[in-house]
Parts: C-alpha cells; sequence; structure tokens
C-alpha cells in the first residue's frame, strides 16, 4: 500500500435541485474540464452522476458529516486586483453557485520590438510582470506581456500580440500577427490556430527572443538579436 498528499484543483457545485443541472456539463465543459468537481446539496449525487457521463471526474461529499473542506488563497501583491466573483451559468440555477477567482494586472509598456513586417506603430501592451501560477487562466483582449514563467497548468489567451520573457511550461494561445518569446519548455504555443513544434524553437538559442510569426500560411521563427 501507497500513501501520498497531493495539491488538486477543485471545482465544487452546490445544487438542491437536480432539473437545473441540464446541459449544464456540456455548456460549461471548458470551465471545469481541468478540475476535480465537488458535489454538495441535496442533488449532489446527481451533480456527480451527469458529470461522470459527460467524461468528467467528480465527487459527492454530501454524505460527508461534519468533514470540512478550506481552501487557501495566495495572497498577491498591492499592484494585483483581486477579486472573487459568482459566475452566472447559462441556464438559470436557484442554488448552484460556482467560485472562482479573477486576477487581473494591468499596466502598460512600450515594448521596443521591430515589427515592420507586421505593423507601422509600436503597440502597447498589457503587463504581468510575474509568474503565471499553475491552475491560474489569462484572456486578454489586446495585446500582453508576460515576465515571469508561465507554469505547467497555467493558461494563457491573448487575442493580440503576445510577448513571453521566461520559460514556458503551461499553455499559450495567442491570435495576434506575431508572438515572441524566449523558451518553451513543456508547454504548448498556438500562434492564429496553428501549434508550434517545440524543435522550431529548441535549434535557436534558448537565451535569445524568438519571434513567430505566421506568413504565407506558414509558421516562421527568427531569432531577434
Amino acid at each position: 500500500m501507497k500513501s501520498r498528499q497531493r495539491t488538486i484543483r477543485v471545482f465544487e457545485i452546490e445544487c438542491d435541485n437536480a432539473a437545473e443541472l441540464e446541459g449544464y456539463f456540456e455548456k460549461n465543459r471548458e470551465l471545469v474540464a481541468d478540475f476535480l468537481i465537488i458535489a454538495r446539496g441535496k442533488a449532489a449525487d446527481e451533480v456527480e452522476r451527469q458529470a461522470w457521463q459527460a467524461g468528467l471526474c467528480a465527487l459527492s461529499i454530501e454524505g460527508c458529516g461534519e468533514l470540512k473542506f478550506s481552501f487557501r488563497r495566495e495572497q498577491e501583491a498591492a499592484s494585483l486586483e483581486v477579486s472573487t466573483q459568482t459566475q452566472e451559468v447559462a441556464r438559470p440555477m436557484e442554488k448552484v453557485e460556482i467560485k472562482h477567482a479573477t486576477i487581473a494586472m494591468q499596466r502598460p509598456v512600450a515594448l521596443n520590438v521591430d515589427d515592420s513586417n507586421t505593423s507601422p506603430k509600436r503597440r502597447t501592451q498589457n503587463l504581468y510582470d510575474r509568474p503565471i501560477r499553475s491552475g491560474e487562466e489569462i484572456r486578454c483582449s489586446g495585446d500582453l506581456a508576460v515576465m515571469g514563467r508561465v507554469n505547467s497548468g497555467a493558461k494563457v489567451y491573448v487575442n493580440g500580440n503576445g510577448a513571453f520573457f521566461d520559460v514556458i511550461d503551461g499553455w499559450v494561445e495567442c491570435e495576434g500577427e506575431y508572438l515572441l518569446c524566449r523558451e518553451l519548455g513543456k508547454g504548448s504555443i498556438m500562434l492564429k490556430g496553428n501549434r508550434i513544434h517545440p524543435d522550431w524553437l529548441r535549434k535557436h538559442d534558448p537565451k535569445k527572443m524568438k519571434k513567430i510569426t505566421l506568413v504565407n500560411g506558414q509558421i516562421s521563427v527568427k531569432e531577434l538579436s
């Protein structure tokens, strides 16, 4: 027998009315796919059953008596704005709550990058001057620069151009004209729906920034001096 302590990501759902669950997991699969779903309330067993039918991992803890679960949130620096909010699901649910933390830090910065092939003007970036933690998901409607590591299990989605100055071990998806990165570790990079093969980056100097573009339907990787 072997036993070990692990840290897992948990998504908590409390539901007393099973009828309110209809179609919920189909509509919210992307939101809960990477979590262990913890079900509470009178309909907890039904939440667990429907989650498993949808191919998700779930556990009902309604019958656990006085068992208490504590959820720890790391304290962020004063420059971060942390807000906890309740996300509304597609169908009204009387007693279904989905709570998550949204961590936002946006500070404009100008990147001195030669992007003459993509835009005649410099772009103003949103800056994350810290690592992106495992389990954290960042969605940016404009351009984005990340100074710290993108850790395994983190996800970053950028509608504009992206610049990543440390190792990428998580998931990065960019819809802009280019993506700048220093080193791809265990993670994945997508540029306009095209997955970047790790070997295309690893043949370059890992200490230097690389500029990834899509030219005539072909991925181009250029090492920046």
